[in-house]
């Protein structure tokens, strides 16, 4: 939480979370995900910098 104070986006109330997807999503990277883990308990947020997999389409869409 410290990481994201300092940058802004975090305030140790859980009220930064949707800050953290809409910059993820604005910024074209892999949506983060949540994780609860138990024994002990925690939640984890990984937060992915790649960008995501664009769709395929099948070549009769193209046309």
């Amino acid at each position: 939480m410290k990481m994201f104070n300092m940058i802004g986006i975090g305030e140790r109330a859980g009220s930064g979370i949707p800050d953290i997807y809409q910059i993820w999503k604005n910024e074209g990277w892999a949506m983060p995900v949540v994780e609860e883990k138990y024994n002990p308990d925690r939640t984890c947020l990984t937060l992915t910098f790649a960008k995501k997999q664009a769709k395929k389409t099948s070549d009769k869409n193209k046309r």
